[in-house]
């Protein structure tokens, strides 16, 4: 069987899939390439290196490089080293997605700026055969951790082996679907790939430096959730340093006693919360775990992170300068999300995005001279705020409602969504539902308006026609049998600019005669009751998602948040929990089983446009805007950042943000490079190993 190329795969995997672009228009290449580079050559350094590298705390540049770094084509010029950036964040006191945005994502493959998977990263490139059954891949020769420990195939084979097939780390793991041989792992339906009933996937390792799936179907999505940072397939976690906490590895006794020294009572206490999944290589919690980042931690206390650049990092630009360009950055823990505003328009953020808010645009733009910044306009590439329905609610009244789809379209149709467009986002977005973005060929546009045209008149209609009237006289309407209608829809304070649109959306309902309120919750009470089948309707935000990005989190739409019993009715087998209804086990299985073992471009494009319009008569979640401004706060100085000239700018998690335009080519001009006096790298690598629980400790890390 005949093996494409790198490039040959990605154009088969993205065939009957249009690149996006919002409205639809022609994609603009992308930014980050890879080329091949004769030799070692010799590369170039920050300076402050080059003096660890003179007292033997590090090896020279060309020995810290992999044989094929990966070579970034700068996006307007070749920056220079130097400058401090400054962030701001809330929430966890350990750091914050703001922060990604400056250190990027370390998945095998990153997205480019126009929405394709597949654009080399950790990985220098792979093979797949014509039926998506084997897949190949190729680790770059030579790359190592921040502690300068080689990465090679042995990692990803020990993560298999000890991490995923393991039921302490992962309760929902089943002995029977795990086979472990001397160079291969096999896995049936592994939690956190998908609902994929009988998916097998042999996860092999070639030699040092070559991995290979393979799967006896299709498996038409792998290089798809490798370029999404939050899918488990994407983890790259320091296996030679997690592994010191491991009981098959220093036994049980020494795992425990490992274990109660960092204050914990079990083994896989400690080694969870050393890091796993997306964010297993950025360091939260101290100078370890070792990270393939852009950037290591330096310093930290309980409302400060210092970040200064990763002598291994594998980046290098077009003219041999190791990445990243900016020195340092600061991320500060403010105690409210609304300080973050102040920050902003006083100059003292370099970089904020992820907790920007929209309503403040005007008052962005008013300070930008003053603060000495530019507000750069992304497009929202979720449709937000979107309401997920809890359909194994406790609420009794409200679970029989909501499993009825006519009661959900009038739900839909009486958002007023042209009034949050209008009123909130001044004026920018469209007030639709959410699917598969313009461009692709699995959208549609009865897709995006289905149930979405306000008319709150029909939908009162609708509620008449089910007995939900007003039977007692109160102004509300009760359900058929007189029980009281009410309900909570709830989010979280961590998520800024919601309580507005939330107020048109349930003063919409309340026109119509439904008692509903909104309550913001703590993010992580929030999260907490998520779950659980106390609330009726939480809020998050529906993915728009752009074709790259059909591994899990689309066809979610909310699950499991859709309702506990479902999820555990799907993932016990149909043991426990409660059967969902027809129309959602089809969604479920036409999505995984069909769409995502199609081979040919023709059953993709066919199952594809079946998952979208499912969803769209079954009005599974309410939604409201899509492509709202995103408003991202940039210092004047910082360069290499893009533009809506370089667009499209999509803020979207599946791109993992700003990395399609690879952060570590951002840079300041003319800030002063840090001095050794200045930076703690030194320290840094001169403490490298002895007992890390013990140092933890000592720094209040643990």
């Amino acid at each position: 069987m005949s093996k494409k190329t790198l490039l040959g795969a990605c154009i088969l995997l993205l065939a009957g899939t249009a690149a996006f672009a919002a409205g639809g228009t022609e994609t603009t290449e992308a930014k980050a390439v890879e080329s091949v580079m004769a030799g070692s050559g010799e590369y170039n350094e920050h300076p402050l290196l080059a003096k660890m590298v003179e007292q033997g705390l590090i090896p020279p540049v060309d020995e810290r490089l992999p044989e094929n770094p990966r070579v970034v084509e700068p996006l307007h010029a070749v920056g220079t080293y130097g400058g401090t950036g400054r962030v701001f964040y809330t929430g966890d006191p350990n750091g914050s997605w703001d922060l990604q945005l400056y250190l990027g994502a370390d998945s095998p493959f990153a997205v480019t700026p126009d929405g394709h998977p597949g654009a080399p990263q950790v990985f220098a490139g792979y093979e797949v055969t014509d039926d998506f059954t084997e897949w190949t891949f190729h680790l770059r020769r030579g790359l190592k951790w921040s502690d300068g420990h080689p990465l090679t195939t042995e990692n990803f084979y020990q993560f298999w082996k000890y991490d995923r097939s393991n039921s302490f780390i992962n309760p929902s793991i089943k002995e029977k679907n795990v086979t472990i041989d001397d160079n291969s792992v096999s896995f049936v339906n592994e939690p956190g790939a998908g609902l994929e009933v009988g998916r097998v996937v042999m996860k092999e390792v070639v030699d040092e430096f070559t991995l290979r799936y393979t799967s006896p179907e299709p498996y038409p999505n792998l290089v798809n959730m490798m370029s999404n940072g939050w899918m488990i397939e994407s983890w790259i976690v320091p296996m030679h340093f997690k592994l010191q906490y491991h009981p098959d590895i220093v036994g049980e006794a020494e795992a425990k006693k490992r274990a109660e020294a960092a204050g914990f009572e079990e083994w896989h206490q400690l080694y969870s919360f050393l890091g796993r999944g997306y964010q297993s290589s950025v360091q939260r919690f101290g100078d370890f775990p070792p990270t393939i980042m852009s950037y290591v931690v330096t310093d930290k206390s309980d409302t400060r992170m210092v970040f200064e650049r990763n002598p291994y990092y594998w980046t290098v630009d077009t003219a041999r300068n190791q990445l990243p360009y900016i020195d340092r950055i600061i991320g500060e823990f403010v105690s409210e999300l609304q300080m973050i505003d102040g920050k902003v328009i006083s100059g003292e953020s370099d970089f904020q995005a992820l907790h920007t808010d929209t309503t403040k645009l005007p008052l962005y733009k008013q300070y930008e001279e003053r603060g000495g910044y530019r507000t750069e306009i992304w497009l929202n590439g979720a449709n937000n705020p979107a309401m997920d329905i809890n359909y194994s609610t406790d609420n009794e009244v409200m679970r029989k409602l909501v499993r009825n789809k006519d009661f959900r379209i009038a739900l839909s149709i009486s958002v007023n969504r042209q009034r949050i467009v209008d009123e909130v986002y001044q004026g920018v977005g469209k007030g639709v539902r959410n699917t598969i973005m313009e461009g692709s060929e699995w959208y549609r546009p009865e897709f995006q308006t289905k149930y979405a045209e306000y008319d709150p008149d029909a939908a009162a209609a609708i509620l008449d026609e089910l007995g939900v009237v007003d039977q007692d006289g109160d102004g509300w309407r009760d359900d058929p049998e007189g029980r009281t209608i009410e309900w909570v829809i709830e989010y979280s304070v961590a998520h800024v600019g919601r309580s507005e649109p939330l107020e048109i959306v349930a003063n919409g309902w309340q026109d119509i005669g439904l008692n509903v309120n909104i309550k913001e919750y703590d993010h992580s009470l929030f999260a907490q009751r998520g779950g659980t089948n106390d609330p009726v309707m939480r809020v998050w935000h529906k993915h728009n998602i752009v074709p790259q990005a059909f591994p899990i989190i689309y066809i979610n739409s909310g699950f499991p948040q859709t309702g506990v019993s479902w999820y555990q009715w799907y993932v016990s087998e149909g043991s426990v929990g409660d059967e969902p209804p027809a129309e959602y086990k089809e969604l479920i299985d036409v999505y995984y089983n069909k769409l995502g073992k199609a081979a040919s471009a023709e059953d993709r494009i066919k199952w594809g446009l079946r998952v979208n319009e499912i969803r769209a008569e079954n009005v599974w979640t309410i939604e409201t805007v899509s492509y709202s401004p995103a408003p991202v706060i940039v210092a004047e100085d910082m360069r290499n950042f893009p533009t809506l000239e370089d667009g499209p700018l999509l803020f979207l998690w599946d791109t993992w943000w700003t990395n399609p335009y690879v952060p570590s080519q951002f840079y300041y001009e003319n800030r002063p490079m840090v001095e050794e006096s200045e930076s703690k790298l030194f320290e840094y690598y001169e403490a490298q190993g002895g007992d890390w629980v013990q140092r933890a400790k000592e720094k209040g890390w643990l």
